[in-house]
């Protein structure tokens, strides 16, 4: 029904607020939209990921395909269990970047995957805990976003609610609904408007005036 309202040159991203493969219906979602034409990106640390999965997007050509394996400070799971499927997942999927941002890898995390990048943390406009990365001052003047001009990267929860983009922690930007409406609507909305509004006059509040990117 989603898809059915969204153009082709959308990208159809699996990532943000949560690990895909936690819905058991990913899988085929993804499979779904690399079928009708969209160009389909992955973001997962491959929890949930099993052989059946597996089976629905071996054929799959990603776009992007980043890869967020376990930690010892913020990403437990089980080891043995985890490198099992991190196996059979890069046996059939290129994998572009591998990247972790908090604690170290295991030794056998590590020799299972030794192009491992540890990055920093974003702080995501600042809803991440401070302790965790340091927060953003204020930006003051006309904000640009470097990711999209207009304001187009969004995200789509399981509801259908469409938020302003994976730093919307805070769900602040509400769009709209796609199971209620279409989507241009969404950048037809009240919330649109004054987001574009607030990119240029600080005196509204805007999650992008404090955005790291």
């Amino acid at each position: 029904m989603i898809l059915n309202k969204i153009p082709l040159d959308v990208r159809i991203d699996f990532s943000a607020f949560s690990e895909p493969f936690g819905n058991y219906e990913s899988s085929a979602m993804m499979a779904e939209s690399f079928r009708r034409g969209y160009k389909v990106t992955l973001f997962t640390t491959l929890v949930g990921f099993k052989e059946s999965d597996l089976q629905k997007i071996k054929d799959i050509k990603f776009n992007l395909c980043i890869l967020h394996p376990p930690d010892d400070f913020n990403f437990i799971t089980n080891e043995k269990k985890w490198i099992e499927a991190y196996r059979m997942f890069s046996a059939h999927i290129h994998i572009d970047h591998i990247y972790y941002h908090l604690g170290n890898l295991s030794e056998a995390v590590a020799e299972a995957m030794p192009d491992a990048q540890k990055t920093s943390i974003l702080n995501r406009a600042n809803n991440v805990s401070r302790f965790i990365a340091p927060h953003s001052k204020r930006k003051a003047g006309h904000v640009i976003c470097p990711m999209t001009s207009e304001f187009n990267q969004n995200i789509m929860l399981p509801n259908g609610d469409v938020y302003l983009c994976c730093m919307d922690w805070s769900l602040q930007h509400r769009l709209g609904n796609l199971f209620k409406s279409d989507y241009e609507s969404l950048f037809e909305s009240e919330e649109y408007k004054k987001i574009v509004q607030g990119a240029a006059d600080e005196s509204i509040d805007l999650l992008c005036r404090w955005c790291v990117r």
